[in-house]
Protein backbone atom coordinates (compact mmCIF):
# COMPACT_ATOMS: atom_id res chain seq x y z
CA UNK A 1 0.00 0.00 0.00
CA UNK A 2 1.38 3.36 -0.98
CA UNK A 3 1.59 5.93 1.79
CA UNK A 4 0.84 9.61 1.46
CA UNK A 5 4.44 10.45 2.40
CA UNK A 6 5.99 8.22 -0.31
CA UNK A 7 3.56 9.62 -2.86
CA UNK A 8 4.42 13.21 -1.90
CA UNK A 9 8.15 12.36 -2.08
CA UNK A 10 7.63 11.07 -5.64
CA UNK A 11 5.55 14.11 -6.64
CA UNK A 12 8.34 16.37 -5.40
CA UNK A 13 10.86 14.50 -7.57
CA UNK A 14 8.79 14.99 -10.74
CA UNK A 15 7.25 18.36 -9.84
CA UNK A 16 9.30 20.46 -12.24
CA UNK A 17 8.91 17.97 -15.10
CA UNK A 18 5.47 19.51 -15.67
CA UNK A 19 4.87 22.92 -17.19
CA UNK A 20 3.60 24.59 -15.13
CA UNK A 21 4.93 22.66 -12.14
CA UNK A 22 2.46 20.62 -10.11
CA UNK A 23 3.19 22.57 -6.94
CA UNK A 24 2.31 25.85 -8.67
CA UNK A 25 -1.21 24.51 -9.24
CA UNK A 26 -1.93 22.35 -6.19
CA UNK A 27 -0.67 21.46 -2.74
CA UNK A 28 1.27 18.23 -3.28
CA UNK A 29 0.00 16.86 0.06
CA UNK A 30 -3.61 17.59 -0.84
CA UNK A 31 -3.12 16.14 -4.31
CA UNK A 32 -1.60 12.96 -2.86
CA UNK A 33 -4.59 12.60 -0.52
CA UNK A 34 -7.03 13.10 -3.40
CA UNK A 35 -5.48 10.54 -5.71
CA UNK A 36 -5.04 8.00 -2.91
CA UNK A 37 -8.75 8.34 -2.15
CA UNK A 38 -10.29 8.63 -5.62
CA UNK A 39 -7.92 7.29 -8.28
CA UNK A 40 -6.33 4.04 -9.31
CA UNK A 41 -2.55 4.20 -9.12
CA UNK A 42 -0.26 2.25 -11.39
CA UNK A 43 3.17 2.27 -9.73
CA UNK A 44 6.61 1.03 -10.73
CA UNK A 45 9.14 0.58 -7.99
CA UNK A 46 8.35 -0.11 -4.37
CA UNK A 47 5.78 1.58 -2.16
CA UNK A 48 8.55 3.53 -0.42
CA UNK A 49 10.63 4.23 -3.57
CA UNK A 50 8.32 5.04 -6.46
CA UNK A 51 10.09 5.19 -9.84
CA UNK A 52 6.99 5.80 -11.94
CA UNK A 53 3.32 6.61 -11.48
CA UNK A 54 0.20 6.77 -13.62
CA UNK A 55 -2.93 8.23 -12.02
CA UNK A 56 -6.10 6.80 -13.56
CA UNK A 57 -9.70 7.85 -12.97
CA UNK A 58 -12.41 5.46 -14.15
CA UNK A 59 -15.29 7.34 -12.54
CA UNK A 60 -17.12 8.79 -15.56
CA UNK A 61 -19.49 5.86 -15.86
CA UNK A 62 -22.09 7.84 -17.84
CA UNK A 63 -19.73 8.55 -20.76
CA UNK A 64 -17.56 5.53 -19.87
CA UNK A 65 -14.48 7.69 -20.25
CA UNK A 66 -11.33 7.20 -18.18
CA UNK A 67 -8.94 10.08 -17.61
CA UNK A 68 -5.22 10.11 -16.83
CA UNK A 69 -4.18 13.40 -15.20
CA UNK A 70 -0.60 12.40 -14.44
CA UNK A 71 2.15 10.21 -15.86
CA UNK A 72 5.54 10.62 -14.24
CA UNK A 73 8.87 8.82 -14.09
CA UNK A 74 11.81 9.95 -11.99
CA UNK A 75 14.76 11.35 -13.93
CA UNK A 76 17.09 8.52 -12.89
CA UNK A 77 14.59 5.86 -14.10
CA UNK A 78 13.84 7.24 -17.56
CA UNK A 79 14.65 5.20 -20.64
CA UNK A 80 13.72 1.90 -18.96
CA UNK A 81 10.26 1.56 -20.55
CA UNK A 82 8.50 2.34 -17.28
CA UNK A 83 5.97 4.81 -18.73
CA UNK A 84 5.04 2.41 -21.54
CA UNK A 85 4.51 -0.50 -19.12
CA UNK A 86 2.42 1.62 -16.75
CA UNK A 87 0.29 3.03 -19.58
CA UNK A 88 -0.41 -0.48 -20.93
CA UNK A 89 -1.55 -1.50 -17.43
CA UNK A 90 -3.75 1.60 -17.20
CA UNK A 91 -5.36 0.75 -20.54
CA UNK A 92 -6.11 -2.80 -19.34
CA UNK A 93 -7.59 -1.53 -16.07
CA UNK A 94 -9.81 0.95 -17.92
CA UNK A 95 -11.06 -1.86 -20.17
CA UNK A 96 -11.78 -4.05 -17.14
CA UNK A 97 -13.76 -1.19 -15.55
CA UNK A 98 -15.96 -1.00 -18.64
CA UNK A 99 -14.55 2.23 -20.01
CA UNK A 100 -14.87 2.86 -23.76
CA UNK A 101 -12.09 5.45 -24.06
CA UNK A 102 -9.22 7.08 -22.19
CA UNK A 103 -8.27 10.73 -22.39
CA UNK A 104 -5.06 12.50 -21.40
CA UNK A 105 -3.79 16.08 -21.80
CA UNK A 106 -0.13 16.83 -22.52
CA UNK A 107 2.16 19.58 -23.73
CA UNK A 108 5.26 17.34 -23.60
CA UNK A 109 6.34 16.25 -27.12
CA UNK A 110 8.10 13.11 -25.81
CA UNK A 111 5.01 12.05 -23.84
CA UNK A 112 2.72 12.79 -26.79
CA UNK A 113 4.85 10.52 -28.99
CA UNK A 114 4.62 7.75 -26.36
CA UNK A 115 0.83 8.07 -26.19
CA UNK A 116 0.55 8.06 -29.99
CA UNK A 117 2.72 4.91 -30.13
CA UNK A 118 0.14 3.31 -27.80
CA UNK A 119 -2.70 4.24 -30.16
CA UNK A 120 -3.84 7.58 -28.76
CA UNK A 121 -4.89 10.23 -31.28
CA UNK A 122 -4.84 13.99 -30.84
CA UNK A 123 -8.46 15.15 -30.76
CA UNK A 124 -7.93 18.74 -29.57
CA UNK A 125 -5.04 21.06 -30.33
CA UNK A 126 -3.96 23.89 -28.08
CA UNK A 127 -1.30 24.71 -25.54
CA UNK A 128 -2.06 21.30 -24.06
CA UNK A 129 -3.19 18.68 -26.54
CA UNK A 130 -6.04 16.34 -25.67
CA UNK A 131 -5.30 12.78 -26.73
CA UNK A 132 -7.81 9.98 -26.75
CA UNK A 133 -7.74 6.22 -27.11
CA UNK A 134 -10.87 4.25 -27.96
CA UNK A 135 -10.89 0.87 -26.26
Amino acid sequence: MTSQSSLVAFLKKVDNDFCPSLSSKVSLCDYADKILEKAELIIEGSSDNIKGLVVLYCNNTEKRTAYIPLVGVTAESRGEGIATRMMKKAIKIAELRGMKRIQIHSNNPIAIKLYQNLGFCICEEGERKLLELYL
